[in-house]
């Protein structure tokens, strides 16, 4: 039997999984800590470097699918390579972990032997700080794993979900970018998809809309100053760095802070949605999401 293959090779800097952990989401789509063995081919070379990023990872997502021609690069691929992305999208929206050196590749095996045929990098994840990332448990894999199996419904659904979708994109992104001033006002794009703020009610909107998912009882740590007085000044700092203006938050620690409170609000956001039936069913369009605050 013949497999197309689709791969992520990542480093994960922050994890507390054996190396023997091995967890199945769905049939031929897996996460685990083993790297596969890949043959050596003529490529290994021309990568240089990189191939040595590659093969010095600790974690690996695999997604495999039964193909009558392994040796040909085709829409099987390209549909590899879109369930190992929205894999990736979950992993983000699972937690703020210390990832690094991520590597798409795929493929095929045949007779147990893998061959790689396509092969690039993905955007660094930035590490904002040991203060603002999270261990990976056997826990959070299996809560990335229900984030994963809601993401693939609603990318089944090619006309609905056009604006959850794009805060997605949006909040993937920022997840990727490694200034604070590109990194904030994507989070905040993020929110705003959900949030779909009137035009000249947006700061005031947003503050209220969104203050529902800061995070409940945190009376220490990063959410415990008050969540409207924040996110109001979360939404000034946006504005400040999308039009250039001097920010009245010159302290860089506070602009990281105020960035990942941003993010965590975003991640749990869009977690409370996906994993809540009656609430994802009023985030399908522009219509039923403004029915949704309308109700609140």
């Amino acid at each position: 039997m013949s497999h197309k293959l689709g791969y992520i090779f990542f480093e994960c800097l922050g994890e507390d999984l054996a190396l023997d952990f091995s967890y199945d989401f769905e049939n031929n789509v897996r996460f685990m800590r083993k790297i596969p063995s890949i043959n050596e081919a003529p490529w290994h070379e021309w990568l240089g470097l990189q191939w040595q990023d590659v093969v010095t990872s600790n974690a690996v997502i695999e997604v495999k699918s039964e193909t009558q021609n392994p040796k040909i690069l085709d829409n099987e691929n390209k549909e590899l390579e879109f369930k190992c992305r929205k894999l990736w999208l979950s992993l983000m929206l699972t937690g703020p972990f210390y990832l690094d050196n991520a590597y798409f590749l795929t493929g095929s095996e045949i007779n147990n032997k893998i061959e790689i045929r396509r092969f690039f990098k993905f955007d660094r994840w930035f590490h904002p700080g040991d203060n603002f990332v999270e261990t990976i448990t056997d826990i959070e894999v299996n809560k990335w794993k229900n984030i994963f199996l809601q993401i693939k419904e609603i990318y089944k659904r090619k006309e609905d979900f056009t604006r959850f979708k794009r805060g997605l994109l949006c909040f993937l992104k920022g997840c990727n970018e490694s200034q604070v001033f590109f990194r904030l006002p994507y989070f905040v794009r993020s929110l705003e998809a959900l949030s779909i703020p009137d035009k000249g009610k947006t700061a005031r909107q947003f503050k209220s809309r969104v203050s529902q998912w800061w995070p409940a009882n945190s009376q220490k740590g990063h959410f415990s100053e008050d969540a409207m007085t924040t996110l109001s000044e979360i939404y000034d700092l946006r504005c400040d760095f999308e039009h250039m203006h001097p920010s009245k938050i010159n302290d860089v620690n506070k602009q990281l802070l105020r960035s990942y409170q941003c993010e965590k609000v975003a991640r749990n956001a869009y977690y409370d949605i996906l994993m809540n039936s009656n609430k994802l069913k009023m985030f399908i369009n522009d219509d039923t999401i403004k029915r949704f605050w309308v109700n609140q």
